[in-house]
């Protein structure tokens, strides 16, 4: 047996285990209507999360770089809080507004009475003045625990008609107003007894219980792993971000916001207490391997790849690759699927060692996750140039791995065209 035959047997039983056993869980996994309404209703929340970002690095400059700003520090600090600080208030109305819109409930009233459950659940009220530290980053699990409570009390209503009908002609918001009347008083009133009446503070409680598995999961390995299941996911035509992030982005969330907290507090940047975060992804991921199969595609002899790179390149600058997965394609292609995955596995593996060796700064501002990478790292991190050296050799990593699996690639396009004999 040949080598090139060996190595495209290797490949379909890697295939073949990826399609056949993973495929089916993932996508499966999927599909589940709370996880889909947790990544849209997180996503619903970045707008957040970044103009918040833009007032911690704001107030990192006027505070260390820039004098001229020290008197705007306070503002900041406020723009700052009332933004990121309350992420576990807009988490509620959003993660709400995406669980009932996955059953065909009314949005708005369902989001309205998210928030609402989610305030009486977790907050208190002393001299007239609500405490606000359980509606930040510390209260993103509540937020999403409390959405799924009520959106199912307000399908439940729904469903076995335990409603207030209003007669034809009544306004459309009217009627919805009494519609929701009786799962409203259900939800807030159960909320209420919970944290009000039998005193139990949901916030500490979930923070209790997942402690031990932030230490545990914003680790080396867990990051790592990460990388190499998404690729493998992504190699069969699944959307791998929808369905990992599902899980990841209430973690990675919480984590930045801490980060911020923490800098804030004046903790050194390459100190701050999380190295997973979503921007950390975005510095690996497509860095290394989708822009470094760009690279040898923007040189190839074979003039269909070097097309698709080239019609490719500018949504792949901001990072969106779907026109090289799908266009080239790196999807079920025998030849790529191993760079594909080892390539982001290395450089997984690469980036959190270095910053867990405090070489680097660490992410704590939020920037839209369609940023080059380059700029993503310098902004993100205050500033550290030594980040945007770790995408160049992310980078780097992608070309070195792509190298001898690319060529055979290219000789086999060549082949089909009779330019190579």
């Amino acid at each position: 047996m040949n080598e090139k035959a060996k190595k495209k047997n290797i490949n379909d039983v890697i295939f073949n285990f990826i399609e056949t056993k993973m495929g089916p869980v993932f996508s499966k996994l999927g599909e589940v209507k709370f996880l889909q309404a947790i990544m849209n209703g997180m996503g619903g929340v970045i707008g957040i999360l970044t103009i918040g970002s833009i007032f911690i690095l704001l107030l990192g400059l006027a505070t260390n770089y820039i004098p001229a700003l020290a008197p705007l520090a306070g503002a900041l600090s406020v723009g700052y809080n009332l933004t990121m600080g309350l992420t576990g208030l807009y988490v509620a109305v959003s993660v709400s507004g995406a669980y009932a819109k996955q059953y065909g409930l009314d949005v708005q009233s369902s989001s309205i009475l998210g928030m609402a459950a989610f305030i009486l659940l977790t907050s208190t009220v002393t001299d007239g003045t609500i405490a606000i530290s359980n509606l930040g980053a510390a209260g993103i699990f509540a937020a999403i625990l409390s959405s799924f409570v009520t959106v199912n009390i307000i399908r439940f209503c729904k469903e076995k008609n335990i409603t207030i009908n209003m007669p034809e002609g009544v306004p459309p918001a009217i009627a919805q107003t009494f519609a929701s009347l009786i799962p409203g008083f259900i939800s807030l009133v159960l909320m209420w007894l919970i944290k009000s009446v039998f005193n139990f503070d949901t916030v500490s409680a979930i923070q209790g219980l997942l402690t031990p598995l932030f230490s545990a999961v914003d680790n080396i390995i867990t990051f790592t792993l990460r990388f190499f299941l998404g690729n493998a996911i992504w190699s069969v035509g699944l959307h791998a971000d929808m369905i990992i992030n599902s899980i990841t982005s209430p973690f990675t969330a919480q984590w930045i916001i801490e980060n911020a907290d923490a800098f804030a507090a004046g903790v050194p940047a390459n100190q701050l207490p999380h190295i997973w975060t979503g921007s950390l992804e975005r510095v690996v991921g497509w860095t290394s391997s989708v822009w470094g199969l760009m690279f040898w595609m923007l040189r190839s002899k074979a003039k269909n790849i070097k097309a698709i790179a080239v019609a490719g390149l500018p949504s792949a600058i901001f990072t969106i690759i779907e026109p090289i997965l799908f266009g080239l394609p790196i999807v079920y292609n025998p030849y790529l699927l191993i760079p594909f995955i080892l390539s982001s596995t290395l450089a997984a593996f690469f980036t959190y060692g270095v910053s867990a060796l405090g070489l680097v700064s660490r992410f704590y501002v939020n920037l839209p996750w369609i940023t080059p990478p380059p700029i993503l790292a310098f902004l993100g991190t205050g500033g550290d140039w030594k980040m945007v050296a770790v995408v160049v050799v992310n980078f780097l990593i992608g070309v070195a791995v792509y190298a001898p699996f690319f060529k055979a690639y290219e000789k086999s396009e060549l082949e089909k065209i009779g330019a190579v004999k």
